[in-house]
């Protein structure tokens, strides 16, 4: 039989991604065995140095220690959350696949009485651990104060919701975006 190893980061993320894709290939190549291996990058080694790191232009710390492995032959695939890739890929590897986009909207969950999103007060913070959604709210809503939130989602799979379930209890949906 013949065997695949694919490469991702090992937060929960990356690895629902890659267990979906692995799936995916396991229903074209039933005969062929698929192996993931979590690979640590720069990114995940040290977080607290993500903004120093993408002032100075390094755009790479989520994904060169990836790239590194498939140019080393050390894995055969790589699965990325598109949102982490650099524009220009390095010589020798390219994006070989995109699956079909889900919902790509996101949710705002506040407590009750916030019924639309440009009814948070001002100076409202807003915990998010992505620079998008921070420039986005930056950007749309001036005094909203972004607030970082590192472990958001590692905590919301971890208590067994997705983005499509119910939102904790003494907190609403206020917009999809």
């Amino acid at each position: 039989m013949r065997t695949v190893t694919v490469g991702t980061r090992g937060s929960t993320l990356a690895l629902a991604q890659t267990r979906w894709v692995v799936a995916r290939l396991k229903e074209e190549w039933p005969e062929t065995d698929f192996r993931i291996q979590t690979i640590v990058t720069k990114g995940d080694r040290d977080r607290s140095r993500l903004a120093e790191m993408a002032a100075k232009g390094d755009k790479g710390f989520w994904v060169k220690e990836v790239e590194d492995a498939l140019l080393a032959g050390r894995i055969d695939l790589a699965v990325h959350s598109l949102k982490d890739l650099p524009t220009a890929q390095p010589e020798g590897l390219e994006i070989a696949s995109i699956p079909k986009r889900v919902d790509a909207r996101d949710v705002l969950i506040g407590k009750e009485g916030f019924g639309r999103f440009e009814a948070l007060p001002q100076g409202a913070r807003v915990g998010t651990s992505s620079t998008r959604r921070t420039a986005f709210l930056r950007h749309r809503l001036h005094p909203v104060s972004p607030s970082p939130l590192p472990m958001g989602r590692r905590r919301m799979a971890q208590a067994g919701r997705e983005r499509d379930s119910q939102p904790p209890r003494g907190a609403t949906r206020v917009r999809q975006l």
